[in-house]
C-alpha cells in the first residue's frame, strides 16, 4: 500500500468537499480510483492528521 502524504490528503479532502467525482479526484492526484475510493470513504482520517 502506498502511503498518502499530508498534502495529498488535504487535496483529496478539498476535492471531496467540493463534489468532484472519484475519477476526477484520482486523475488530479494521480492515484487509482480504488485508492481514492478507499481514502474518500473515510475523509475524517485526512482531517485528523
Amino acid at each position: 500500500m502506498v502511503k498518502w502524504t499530508p498534502k495529498e490528503e488535504e487535496e483529496l479532502l478539498k476535492l471531496y468537499q467540493t463534489g468532484h467525482t472519484q475519477k476526477e479526484m484520482a486523475d488530479t492526484l494521480n492515484r487509482s480510483i480504488a485508492s481514492v475510493n478507499s481514502k474518500a470513504a473515510t475523509p475524517q482520517k485526512a482531517m485528523k492528521r
